[in-house]
């Protein structure tokens, strides 16, 4: 039998990457700056050189440094070299202006490519053909499972998974659509979503069953190719404010469907 690795908390590189990030972010070491080497590096943080090395690549991938043959590790400017996986980190250290910009910015992409991938969807052939599509089968599924943890106590294990469930009820209508380039969008701002969901399902959990009662409504206009009212309510749907307007106006959302009445949905479609 094999032992189960411990896991810690964070790892080493990690810790170097987060260290490193605040330097470069906070402008501690200025763009066009030479890094120390690896080397020195390791000696200075106290871990390997392997480490330091790995460290460096990931954070040359978010666009903060760059390799320079004969020279070594050059600091960028991120804001002309900066790559997606660098979001959340971003976000992170913004002042609170610029990471409101940055909310306004994501829910923008975030409504183009979710209204994209359900026009794409609408204009499939599955849809004339099938009353159970595999998208539809898929936010059943994903509904289902958001069902059962909000039955059971909210914990932070309940909410860190609702906020995946979250994600994933999103990415099911990315992929129906077909676009990959959209699906690799959204899957590369992952991490920032959940920071951000997670928090506010934590801060507002009568939230999360107006979020899942939205989505049973929009599965039934879904199910029944109700196009107009499906495209409306995403509309509604892309801000999680949305959430708490709801529940704030009052009842304008359906009980959450329960588990018998899928198929009951389905066979009506």
């Amino acid at each position: 039998m094999k032992r189960k690795k411990r896991t810690t908390a964070k790892s080493n590189k990690e810790r170097f990457i987060e260290q490193m990030e605040t330097l470069l972010l906070m402008h501690l070491i200025l763009p066009g700056e030479l890094l120390p080497p690896e080397r020195e590096l390791a000696q200075q943080m106290g871990v390997s050189r392997p480490v330091i090395h790995e460290g460096l690549l990931e954070l040359g991938a978010r666009g903060l440094i760059s390799i320079r043959p004969r020279h070594g590790w050059i600091v960028n400017n991120f804001t002309e070299e900066g790559a997606l996986p660098l979001l959340s980190s971003l976000y992170r250290f913004s002042a609170p202006q610029s990471a409101a910009r940055i909310d306004a910015d994501l829910e923008e992409v975030r409504r183009m490519i979710l209204t994209k991938s359900l026009m794409q969807y609408f204009a499939t052939d599955t849809v004339q053909k099938q009353t159970n599509s595999p998208l539809i089968e898929k936010l059943h599924k994903i509904h289902r499972e958001e069902h059962k943890n909000i039955e059971a106590h909210l914990r932070p294990a309940e909410i860190r998974r609702l906020t995946e469930l979250d994600f994933l009820f999103y990415r099911a209508i990315i992929e129906a659509g077909g676009n990959t380039i959209f699906l690799l969008l959204f899957n590369s701002a992952r991490e920032l979503y959940h920071q951000k969901l997670e928090q506010f399902f934590t801060e507002n959990t009568e939230s999360i069953r107006t979020a899942a009662a939205l989505k049973s409504r929009l599965i039934a206009y879904i199910t029944e190719n109700k196009r107009n009212e499906a495209f409306a309510l995403l509309e509604k749907m892309i801000s999680t404010n949305a959430y708490i307007h709801t529940e704030a106006v009052g009842r304008e959302s359906p009980p959450i469907m329960r588990e018998q009445h899928y198929e009951e949905l389905s066979s009506k479609a």
